[in-house]
């Protein structure tokens, strides 16, 4: 839609070709409309333009199937990072309970070692009382008679509870090295999985940067 630079005539057409011409008589009514005046300029024009009523509602139309297709994106993008967070959720779970099921069966063993060692403990404790009693009572008959022989089986006493302290070094040396070797797999397991976690995220992280198209339609 124009209006000729002397205010004379209004030409207006439509997508079909048509074109239309109408006679202004009215011109100050114009002129208080569109708020300029003709001595400012010949070549003034409108700036309004005319569209079909089915034009208007073609556009709504698509503007509002586009909201559509957006809040449906949204909704399956969320449903995906939901779904997404669920299944990490249930690996950490899986990873955990063995991790835990491993813990336990090494607590397991480390309280049936303990046990044997107690087991042994009284075990020797016994001997060694019975060996004593004996010693005593020897002691007490041949005391007279057979102090070389009693010297003898003193150094054996003697012996025997070296050898029993030797043992018990050995073992506790050896609890050490269970402890010790324990704590190590237990780190190593945990750092492992941090390992693998910082991996996954970094996986996610890259394939973001490099298509995050592709990953807010996945």
């Amino acid at each position: 839609m124009r209006i000729t630079h002397n205010d004379q005539h209004l030409f207006v057409t439509d997508e079909s070709g048509c074109l239309c011409i109408f006679s202004v008589k009215d011109k100050a009514e114009k002129r208080s409309l569109t708020g300029k005046d003709n001595s400012s300029s010949i070549n003034a024009w409108s700036e309004e333009i005319l569209v079909t009523k089915s034009d208007l509602e073609e556009k709504q139309s698509l503007m509002q199937e586009l909201k559509n297709k957006v809040d449906e994106l949204a909704l399956h993008n969320e449903y995906q990072m939901r779904l997404k967070d669920m299944n990490y959720s249930e690996k950490i779970k899986e990873v955990t309970e063995k991790f835990t099921q491993d813990l336990e069966q090494d607590k397991n063993k480390f309280e049936l070692l303990r046990e044997e060692k107690n087991d042994m403990e009284m075990e020797y404790e016994e001997r060694l009382k019975q060996m004593d009693e004996k010693h005593q009572h020897e002691l007490q008959e041949l005391e007279g008679s057979y102090q070389q022989k009693i010297m003898a089986e003193v150094e054996r006493y003697q012996h025997l509870v070296h050898e029993r302290d030797l043992q018990r070094d050995r073992w506790e040396e050896q609890q050490g090295l269970l402890v010790n070797t324990h704590e190590k797999y237990v780190d190593e397991v945990s750092e492992r999985a941090k390992r693998s976690e910082a991996k996954r995220a970094l996986r996610k992280t890259s394939i973001l940067a490099m298509n995050p198209a592709k990953w807010l339609q996945t």
